[in-house]
Formats: structure tokens, C-alpha cells, sequence
């Protein structure tokens, strides 16, 4: 595995001097976090914590237990294939999953910005999610990820934090400073650098490409390194121009 240091995105605060308002995009990166990202990726990272999720699920007895490492494998794999907040992901319900139409509705009320999204699903999402949905025994049309405590209630986002720590700490990952679930977002985002900007947007969430572009989409080994293989030169470039 390659040991050269990735190039890591910062946002700093910018004004919109217009509205009386500033937004401040904190991204910055620790070394720890530096160290741990090359030592292993946001994909290695999901499949190692899957892993350890299943064998959790097949070798515990309690049923509360076994339904417990479920919810967290299937937020874990809705974050990595879809890109989208866990406060998105723990608020879905069963119906807002169409396994025919190959659709995911991401409500309003669980967005920042009050928009609702249809975004379409590969088959293989589909595929997943079906299988979830009989091995977790759910209802159409009931939460997807239910409180242990009320069913009526999601499962908060503080209790799937600890969840995913505990996993990642029993799967032996390093800890990631001021990342856990944003991890893989930004790992999608990043990941999607090649396909239109506005797409991407649209199916991770974001209202504006400029905080997807500024805030999540980081340079990478191996886009810089296309990026230098370029094979136009100056003179090239403008010969042409």
C-alpha cells in the first residue's frame, strides 16, 4: 500500500455578507486522523466493520442483540451505498423504500434543508435491502430502524454512534479523530469526483454543489496521479487554444 500522504480538502469560513450570515466548514484533519486514513480506506474500513457486524449477528442468542447488529449493518451499508446523513438514514421508514419502482424517498423532515429527494437505486441496493427487510422482520410502513425501547421512535444518533464504535472497535480499527459516520460520506462524495457534479448532488443530498465541491470532495492518490499523467503538454494546450 502506497505511504505518500493524501492531499486532505479544508474549508474555512467564508461570509454571505447578502444574508447576515456565515457558514464555517470545518474540515480540518488531525494527524492521527492523516495516519489513519492511509492506513486504511473508507472501503476497507467498511468491510472489514461488515464483516464483524455479520459474525455478531450469527453467533449471538439474544434476539435484541441480533436485531441490534442488523439496524447497524443496514445503516452501515444505506451510508456507504448512498452517500446520505446518518440523521437521513436512521428516520427512513419501510415505505419510503419502493423495491419495485427501485426508489428511496429521503424525507423532508429528516433533510437540513427541508427538501424532500426520489432517488433511484441500483438493482443490487435492491437486492440488499429486500433481503434486510425479511431478515429484520420489519412492516412495511413502520421505521426501519425502531428504538430497542419505541418502536415508534428511531434509533437516536447518539446510540448509532456508540453501535458503530463498539463494532469497529471489535472489528480492531484504528479510531478515526472527528470522524465516524461522516466518514463514509465524505468517502462517496469523493469516490463520485468523475460523474457530473449536480447528480452527484442530487443523490447525496446536497441542495448546492458548492458545499459538496468545497466541503466533501477531496483530492485523491488516484486522481492525482491521472491528473499528472496527462499527456497534453503547455505548448499543446495552446496550440489548441
Amino acid at each position: 500500500m502506497s505511504r505518500s500522504v493524501p492531499m486532505i480538502a479544508t474549508c474555512g469560513a467564508f461570509a454571505a455578507h447578502s444574508f447576515g450570515a456565515t457558514l464555517t466548514c470545518r474540515l480540518t484533519t488531525t494527524s492521527r486522523f492523516l495516519s489513519t486514513a492511509i492506513a486504511i480506506g473508507v472501503e476497507q474500513r467498511y468491510q472489514a466493520t461488515r464483516r464483524t457486524l455479520q459474525d455478531l449477528t450469527n453467533n449471538v442468542t439474544s434476539v435484541t442483540a441480533k436485531r441490534k447488529w442488523l439496524k447497524l449493518e443496514l445503516a452501515l451499508v444505506l451510508a456507504e451505498a448512498t452517500g446520505r446523513r446518518l440523521g437521513a438514514i436512521r428516520q427512513l421508514r419501510w415505505d419510503d423504500i419502493d423495491l419495485s419502482g427501485k426508489t428511496i424517498r429521503w424525507r423532508a423532515e429528516a433533510d437540513k434543508k427541508g427538501k424532500e429527494w426520489l432517488v433511484p437505486i441500483p438493482p443490487e441496493l435492491c437486492e440488499e435491502l429486500r433481503s434486510f427487510h425479511l431478515r429484520m422482520g420489519g412492516v412495511f410502513g413502520g421505521l426501519v430502524f425502531p428504538s430497542q425501547t419505541d418502536v415508534t421512535r428511531s434509533v437516536s444518533r447518539h446510540v448509532f454512534g456508540h453501535w458503530l464504535r463498539d463494532a469497529e472497535k471489535k472489528a480492531k480499527l484504528p479510531k478515526l479523530d472527528g470522524s465516524l459516520w461522516h466518514a463514509y460520506r465524505r468517502g462517496w462524495a469523493t469516490s463520485r469526483k468523475s460523474l457530473p457534479l449536480v447528480d452527484v448532488a442530487a443523490a447525496g443530498g446536497w441542495s448546492d454543489t458548492s458545499t459538496l465541491l468545497k466541503c466533501y470532495q477531496q483530492a485523491d492518490n488516484a486522481t492525482l496521479l491521472q491528473v499528472m499523467s496527462h499527456s497534453k503538454t503547455i505548448n499543446e494546450c495552446a496550440q489548441v487554444g
